[in-house]
C-alpha cells in the first residue's frame, strides 16, 4: 500500500497540503481539486486529508503563522489598484514596525528589513513583494532540511524570489541573542542562480541595493541572461519559479522529471496554446487536455486540470509532491507545487526511471456540458527540445548552443556561472552574436605592402618596421579608450615582381570595463550608464579606417593593399 502524510493548513491557507509518493495503487480516491471530467484517478491524487505528521507539524505551524501574520501586515493593500502600485521610499513607514509576537522567530522583522530595501529601489509592486516572500517562506521550509543548497530561479525577472530565499537562509545562519553561536546552522550556505532571457535594468538596481545592505551575499548570487533550453538541470539544484507563465510551468516540470531535479513552481496564465512540450509521465493527462475540441466552449476547470497533470507527472516520476496555497489575498494564482525526488532514487532521464507510465484517463461529462471528444495531438514533444537541431540550425541558435548554464551545486559549475553572470557578460555575448564568426570583440583584417629593402634604412628587417607591436601602438593613439591587439596571419607573401605583403588581424577592445552603453530603465526613470560589453562594430570600423589612413605616413614605403 502507498503511505501518505500531510500537514495541517492553518488560518488563511486554503487547506490544500499533501505529499505524493511514487508507488501508486489502483484504488480510486476522491480528488481534492474536484475535477468534474475525471471519472477516477488511477494515479497519486491531490488530497486534502486532515491527518497530521509528527516530524514537521511544529515547523509548518510556525511558517503558517508567519504567513498569516503577513496577511495582517500594515502594508497589505485595501484595493486591487494599490496592490499593483510600486513601492517607493515614501512607503518606508509601513515597514518600520519591529514588534512581533512571541515565537515568531523574528521573520517579520526580517521581512520589514527586506521590504525597506525593495522600497528604496522603487521598482517592485506591493503585490509582488508579498506573494514572493510568502512563496519563499514555504519553499525554504520545504527544502532547507534536505540536501538542496542551490536554487535556480527560472524566468527570474527582477530576481526577487532568489534574493528572498538567500536573505531568509542567511538569517537562519546569523547569531542573535536568542540564538547562541553553538546553534548556528553548520550547513553549506545557500547559493542562488537567476536565469532569464533578458536581465532587466530593474534586476541590476535591486541587486545593487541588496548588496549594499547584504554585502556578504555577493558571492552567493548570480544572474545569467540565457534561454531555458540552455539550462542543464541537476538533482543538487532546485528549479524554482513564481508565476511561471503559460507553458513555462510545463517546461520546468518536464525538465525536473527528466533529470531528477527538485522543483517548486507557482503556475500562472493557464492555457492550452502552444502546449507542445510536457512530461512523458503525464502523457495521458496532457493529451486529454489538448484533445478537447475548441468548439465546446472554454474549459472552466483548465487551471485545475493542468496543475493536476503537472502533479501527476512528478508523482509518477518518483517525486514526493507537496501542494501549498499562497494567501488568496496576495494572488489568485496561488497554487505552489513543490516536489523532490527521494534521496535513494536514482537520478537521470525519464527512460531510466523504473516507473510505469499511467494508462489513459477516462473522461466523463456533466448534464450541462457537451460530450467532449479527444483526438491524438499532432507533433507533440514530450521533453525539452535541444537548442540546436536540423530544423533550427540558424546562426543564432548555433551561437547560443555553444553556451550552457550548469545548475549543479559544485565548485566547477559555480565557477562557470560566475563567468557567465551579469549584464557585462550578457552584453559581450549579444555583441558577439552580431559579428562575423561570433567573436567576443570586433576584428578586422588589414593587408599591407611592406617597404622594399632599399627603403629600410640600415637594412632593418621588414617585420621590425611594420610589426604587430608597431601597429598595436599606432592603433592605440587613435582612441585612448580602445586598445588594439594585432596578430599576423600567415607568412609574408611575395608576388612575381618581388614585392612583399603581410596580412594582420586587428582586434579592438576597451582597455578597461568602460561605462559605454547608455540605456533607459524602461520604467519612466532617468537614463543611466551601464557597463558595456565591448567596442561596437561601428566604433571599431572608425578606428580601423583611421589606422588604414595612417599607415603610409607612419611606415615610409608601406601602403595598404
Amino acid at each position: 500500500m502507498r503511505t501518505r502524510s500531510s500537514w495541517t493548513i492553518i488560518l488563511c491557507l486554503s487547506s490544500l497540503c499533501c505529499w505524493y509518493h511514487p508507488h501508486h495503487s489502483p484504488t480510486v480516491v476522491v480528488d481534492a481539486l474536484s475535477i468534474p471530467h475525471y471519472k477516477s484517478t488511477p494515479y497519486p491524487p491531490i488530497t486534502s486529508t486532515a491527518a497530521t505528521t509528527s516530524t514537521s507539524s511544529e515547523s509548518y505551524t510556525s511558517i503558517s503563522a508567519q504567513i498569516e501574520a503577513l496577511t495582517q501586515h500594515p502594508a497589505v493593500w485595501s484595493s486591487s489598484k494599490s496592490a499593483r502600485k510600486k513601492l517607493t521610499p515614501r512607503h518606508l513607514d509601513l515597514f518600520s514596525t519591529t514588534t512581533t509576537k512571541p515565537g515568531d522567530y523574528n521573520l517579520l522583522v526580517l521581512f520589514n528589513e527586506f521590504a525597506s530595501v525593495v522600497c528604496a529601489t522603487g521598482r517592485i509592486p506591493r503585490k509582488e513583494l508579498f506573494e514572493t516572500w510568502a512563496a519563499a517562506l514555504l519553499i525554504d521550509n520545504a527544502f532547507s532540511q534536505n540536501y538542496t543548497r542551490r536554487i535556480a530561479d527560472v524566468a527570474a525577472g527582477h530576481g526577487l524570489l532568489a534574493w528572498a530565499l538567500l536573505v531568509i537562509d542567511d538569517n537562519t545562519r546569523s547569531t542573535t541573542p536568542e540564538q547562541p553561536q553553538s546553534s548556528i546552522d553548520d550547513r553549506t550556505p545557500r547559493t542562488v542562480l537567476c536565469i532569464d532571457k533578458r536581465m532587466p535594468p530593474s534586476a541590476q538596481i535591486i541587486q545593487d541595493a541588496m548588496l549594499q545592505n547584504y554585502p556578504h551575499l555577493e558571492e552567493r548570487f548570480h544572474f545569467v541572461q540565457g534561454s531555458l533550453e540552455q539550462i542543464q538541470p541537476h538533482s543538487t539544484c532546485l528549479l524554482a519559479s513564481v508565476h511561471a507563465c503559460g507553458t513555462l510551468s510545463d517546461l520546468i516540470v518536464s525538465l525536473a522529471t527528466s533529470t531528477g531535479a527538485p522543483v517548486a513552481v507557482v503556475p500562472c496564465c493557464h492555457s492550452r496554446k502552444k502546449l507542445d512540450v510536457y512530461s512523458v509521465f503525464a502523457k495521458a493527462e496532457y493529451e486529454a487536455i489538448i484533445g478537447m475540441k475548441d468548439g465546446v466552449g472554454p474549459m472552466v476547470d483548465l487551471a485545475e486540470r493542468l496543475d493536476e497533470a503537472r502533479c501527476v507527472a512528478l508523482g509518477y516520476a518518483g517525486f514526493d509532491v507537496m501542494v501549498e496555497m499562497l494567501p488568496e489575498r496576495f494572488t489568485k494564482k496561488n497554487r505552489l507545487i513543490m516536489a523532490s525526488p527521494p534521496p535513494n532514487q536514482s537520478k537521470g532521464n525519464a527512460s531510466q526511471l523504473s516507473i510505469d507510465i499511467p494508462p489513459p484517463l477516462e473522461l466523463t461529462t456533466t448534464a450541462t456540458t457537451t460530450p467532449a471528444t479527444t483526438s491524438k495531438p499532432k507533433n507533440v514533444i514530450y521533453r525539452m527540445p535541444p537548442l540546436l537541431s536540423d530544423n533550427n540550425a540558424n546562426a543564432k541558435t548555433k551561437f547560443l548552443a555553444k553556451m550552457t548554464i550548469p545548475c549543479e551545486d559544485s565548485p566547477t559549475s559555480r565557477t562557470i556561472i560566475a563567468t557567465l553572470a551579469g549584464k557585462y557578460a550578457a552584453n559581450r555575448r549579444m555583441d558577439a552574436l552580431h559579428r562575423k564568426d561570433h567573436t567576443d570583440a570586433p576584428e578586422h583584417n588589414m593587408s599591407i605592402w611592406l617597404p622594399s629593402n632599399t627603403e629600410n634604412e640600415g637594412g632593418i628587417d621588414d617585420n621590425v618596421v611594420v610589426s604587430e607591436a608597431a601597429l598595436s601602438v599606432l592603433g592605440g593613439t587613435i582612441d585612448p579608450k580602445i586598445c588594439c591587439t594585432v596578430q599576423q596571419l600567415g607568412p609574408t607573401f611575395q608576388n612575381s615582381s618581388g614585392r612583399r605583403a603581410t596580412t594582420f588581424r586587428i582586434r579592438y577592445e576597451y582597455d578597461t570595463n568602460s561605462r559605454i552603453s547608455e540605456t533607459n530603465d524602461g520604467d519612466g526613470g532617468s537614463s543611466k550608464l551601464v557597463e558595456g560589453a565591448s567596442v561596437s562594430n561601428d566604433d571599431a570600423k572608425l578606428v580601423h579606417d583611421e589606422l588604414y589612413s595612417r599607415i603610409a605616413d607612419s611606415f615610409p614605403g608601406a601602403e595598404c593593399r
